[in-house]
């Protein structure tokens, strides 16, 4: 944990430190989004060249990062003329475009200090508690898992992990890197918690909000119960919505031209590599920008340059997925079957009709879509998930208000933002679930902070406004339940708990196979090959067939016969072979040969050794 922290923290000052550097005059807030940027996309275009070569191993993945953010901060010393730091980190006196009266310091610590305790909460319970999210556990978790155990990106026979983007699992590989195992791997979405608090507080300061308004603003962001949730899963939607919320802060933020359209495109490319959706909602980004451009800040010949540089820099960086699905699969969005046009056929495994997303929304009526969006409240894996709770009222009331108070005060920036994140909601695929459109918990964030702010005068409204923000945040907390939460988890999971610090990756292995996970985590070692035969379902908890360290290999097949098995088993050079026995037309194991001998058993799981 300790070389975990001040790796991370070395490499993030040196980077801060170019954006002092390059940004001179700019607020911190902007400064620390760059440098979290900047950081995410070494990380990402070093283990994209790695993965490509095949070299992607734990200690060349660290080096070649330190290596690039190095040269970053060699490149803008050398540029600067050795220039000595002081002379750039000497703060600056901002005006106040407005003369109302800032919040008192009392308030903003009740909302600064509720939000560091949620974080701390998240941070504890992803210390005691498994990774437990179901897709994280189907796909995104075996994503990492197969970058570690092959050091490459190669394919590995799986539709879904073959075709999928993959740059939230390579954030998830980097924490394992220094872990060796996933002891602290489900805390890879928390960061990006951070990240999208800064961006709401950056937006609220440009738009001439006060400091501690902006941290009030900032600090209701987390209390949503799907982002408490999330917090703690490996899952991408936290990823893909802060990404959305910097791009925000960073178009609306003051920077040098150059600086803002490397960072901008870089951002809309990391968006695009994190999911699908991410190109349409990089797309909405980047024609915002065009805007902005052309209608702020009235340089429709800079526009047509920069939106160049934004568009080509955003290819660089997000499109390896794209180019390589377009060029293995013939279809960039493999594996999804799409139809361009109505003419042109994209061939996939996954079609429309096999999201269970759009089969249970589709139907019903319109108005209901949206308001089952903010209150999903389910139960799953023993704990209350969780839509936007009490949130969406600040979207209902505050975006409005602050659209008034936009148009009074001609602040069409903000009329940008708000048209921006409407367009955003209805082009990205099952908005109707609140998972996909997180971001707008943030644009609901800075419409609070605005009306807070430009209802100084008008003391009564605000405290009524703030009040209510207090009661929206006790109302996530008693939906989320954190306590009920713990209590559950623990008492349902003491078997996982006990083996936390020994490889237990899942607490929603199914029934009958927690065992054969155990045998596999004791008894397989880091050289070894389980080839596991997954025509028994959707491949079962794909994640748990990694021994305690990741650094086994696993690969898959689909046979209908043991000879199958036994030429796939020599082809991928197996040492055991994992099957479920009854489906996908095999029977009871055959007679014990010198080719496949029976190690475990448990109900109709099996593992053979290959000899």
């Amino acid at each position: 944990m300790l070389i975990f922290l001040v790796v991370n923290a070395a490499l993030f000052s040196a980077l801060y430190y170019v954006a002092i550097i390059l940004c001179r005059g700019v607020r911190w807030d902007i400064k620390l989004i760059y440098a979290f940027v900047w950081m995410y996309g070494v990380i990402v275009i070093v283990t994209i060249v790695l993965g490509a070569v095949g070299v992607l191993y734990d200690l060349v993945l660290i080096g070649g990062a330190f290596l690039c953010v190095g040269f970053l901060v060699l490149i803008t010393y050398l540029n600067t003329g050795g220039h000595p730091l002081i002379a750039h980190i000497l703060p600056q006196r901002e005006r106040r475009r407005c003369s109302d009266i800032d919040l008192s310091a009392l308030w903003t610590t009740i909302f600064v200090g509720l939000a560091v305790l949620v974080l701390i909460f998240a941070s504890f319970r992803a210390a005691v508690l498994p990774s437990s999210a179901f897709d994280a556990i189907m796909y995104h978790l075996p994503m990492a898992a197969f970058m570690r155990s092959n050091h490459s990106l190669a394919r590995v026979g799986i539709p879904l992990i073959d075709g999928y983007p993959k740059y939230a699992e390579v954030f998830f590989n980097w924490i394992w890197a220094f872990f060796g195992d996933d002891r602290w791997v489900d805390l890879g979405q928390l960061p990006f918690v951070v990240l999208a608090m800064v961006s709401v507080f950056s937006i609220c300061r440009t738009f001439g909000v006060g400091d501690r308004t902006a941290l009030v603003a900032a600090s209701i962001f987390p209390f949503t119960p799907k982002i408490i949730q999330q917090m703690t899963t490996n899952e991408t939607d936290i990823i893909q919505s802060s990404l959305i919320l910097a791009a925000v802060a960073i178009l609306f933020g003051k920077s040098s031209r150059r600086c803002k359209q490397i960072t901008f495109g870089l951002t809309l490319g990391l968006l695009s590599g994190v999911r699908f959706s991410g190109v349409v909602q990089a797309a909405v980004l980047w024609l915002s920008y065009s805007t902005f451009l052309s209608v702020i800040r009235k340089r429709r010949a800079v526009m047509i340059t920069s939106s160049l540089v934004v568009l080509l820099t955003a290819i660089l960086v997000g499109g390896y997925t794209y180019v390589k699905n377009a060029w293995v699969f013939g279809n960039p969005f493999y594996p999804f079957h799409m139809r361009l046009l109505g003419v042109m056929e994209l061939p996939g495994n996954f079609s429309k009709d096999m999201m269970v997303v759009f089969n249970t929304v589709d139907d019903l009526p319109y108005i209901y879509k949206i308001l089952r969006s903010w209150g999903d409240i389910s139960n799953g894996e023993g704990w209350v998930l969780g839509g936007g709770g009490a949130m969406w009222v600040f979207l209902l009331v505050c975006v409005p208000l602050s659209l008034r108070f936009a148009i009074k005060m001609r602040e069409r920036r903000l009329l940008i933002m708000f048209g921006a994140g409407l367009l955003l909601f209805f082009v990205t695929p099952a908005n109707w679930t609140i998972r996909y459109v997180l971001f707008l918990v943030g644009f609901g964030s800075v419409g609070l902070g605005y009306v807070i702010w430009h209802l100084s005068k008008q003391k009564w409204y605000r405290y009524t406004l703030l009040v209510a923000a207090l009661a929206c945040i006790f109302q996530t907390v008693l939906i989320s339940d954190p306590i009920s939460q713990l209590y559950i988890m623990f008492s349902k999971n003491q078997d996982a708990l006990a083996y936390r610090c020994d490889p237990c990756h899942s607490t929603i292995k199914p029934s009958g196979f927690r065992g054969a996970f155990r045998w596999i985590d004791e008894n397989v070692k880091d050289s070894q090959t389980v080839l596991v035969c997954y025509g028994f379902g959707p491949f079962y908890a794909t994640y748990c067939f990694w021994n305690r360290h990741i650094r086994n290999r696993v690969a898959f097949t689909q046979p209908t016969s043991w000879e199958e098995i036994s030429s796939a088993a020599h082809k991928e050079d197996a040492d055991y072979v994992f099957f479920v026995e009854g489906t996908a037309g095999l029977g009871a194991v055959p007679k014990p040969s010198e080719h496949l001998v029976e190690v475990y058993v448990e109900g109709r799981v099996h593992i053979l050794r290959v000899s």
